[in-house]
């Protein structure tokens, strides 16, 4: 029997190639589980920025429901603020409730689930309803600071007036003894002639009366304008873009000139430039409440009715303003 010759280089040959084949092998399995970690980490990272962007349109929502309740409770009609600003509410009211459960309620039940909606949309938003307790002590403090400043100035320009004023009283009160003879002589010639001077000038009277007659026309027109909108010391401050927004803020500003020419037809020395800049604090606007609103045009009215002579006991002169249409 003939054995063949045993060839030491194949053997070696063959056992470099199962070598490599282990080397492959092990290469791939690691290309493999390289590629794999890759695509999980990527779809991890995906996932989270898919998470990101939810949570940010979450909180973006949360914010526009948490305004939308502020102004709800905030509104003197909070059921038309419903119909205005989430019509929606009512649908999803009713649907809970039966229909029309949602005009129904009270309005003060309205502000009150407003209430609840808008601190769960500030708990989402991530809005501390929570005043900061080192701002207002800072704040307490600052305004403490500036009071006592104030109040030490002031105390010291008192003193300081009152010293020169008692030099100037001992000297102004001979004086002032005869200025008021002669300006009490003075007074009553000028009212006999402003008495003289209205009994035979028509004209005159009919300026007053055609100025009453605009002023309650002006009248009217602030109060349709303010009441066909909304008001208040919050939704006042808002920005006039609705069109009731817009016509109350018009009808605010109609007043002054209309203020401005009955100071002039009443007469040099019957309105002082501060009787004009007080009148015009006293025009209601958009931020007042409906009775703050009311009494103030009370006040004008009975200061505008004394200043152009209008008497209530003649039939014509007055108007009843509380028959003047809403």
């Amino acid at each position: 029997m003939a054995f063949e010759t045993l060839d030491l280089g194949k053997i070696i040959g063959a056992a470099e190639s199962i070598k490599g084949l282990r080397r492959q092998a092990e290469s791939d399995k690691l290309r493999d589980a390289y590629l794999q970690t890759n695509i999980a980490g990527a779809q991890q990272q995906q996932k989270f920025a898919a998470q990101d962007q939810q949570a940010q349109m979450d909180a973006a929502t949360a914010k526009r429901h948490y305004l939308t309740n502020q102004a709800i409770e905030t509104s003197p009609d909070p059921k038309a603020a419903v119909q205005t600003f989430a019509p929606e509410i009512v649908q999803q009211y009713d649907q809970a409730h039966g229909q029309g459960a949602f005009d129904a309620l009270h309005p003060e039940d309205v502000k009150s689930l407003a209430r609840y909606a808008k601190e769960q949309a500030a708990a989402a938003a991530g809005i501390n309803l929570q005043p900061d307790p080192n701002a207002q002590l800072s704040a307490q403090t600052s305004t403490e600071n500036a009071r006592l400043a104030a109040e030490t100035a002031r105390a010291n320009n008192a003193a300081s007036i009152a010293a020169t004023r008692r030099g100037q009283d001992l000297s102004a009160g001979t004086t002032q003894r005869g200025q008021d003879i002669a300006a009490e002589t003075a007074r009553r010639g000028q009212d006999l002639t402003a008495a003289n001077s209205k009994a035979t000038n028509p004209s005159s009277a009919q300026n007053l009366s055609k100025a009453w007659d605009v002023y309650q026309q002006a009248r009217t027109g602030l109060v349709k304008g303010l009441q066909g909108t909304e008001t208040g010391p919050i939704m006042g401050r808002i920005p006039a873009v609705t069109t009731a927004q817009q016509i109350g803020e018009g009808a605010v500003s109609a007043m002054a000139p209309v203020l401005k020419q009955i100071f002039r037809v009443a007469g040099e020395g019957t309105f002082t430039d501060k009787d004009q800049e007080l009148l015009m604090r006293m025009v209601p606007t958009r931020t007042d409440n409906p009775a703050a609103r009311d009494a103030k045009l009370q006040n004008i009215d009975n200061i505008i009715r004394a200043k152009l002579g209008q008497d209530s006991s003649q039939p014509g002169k007055v108007v009843d303003f509380s028959a003047l249409p809403p």
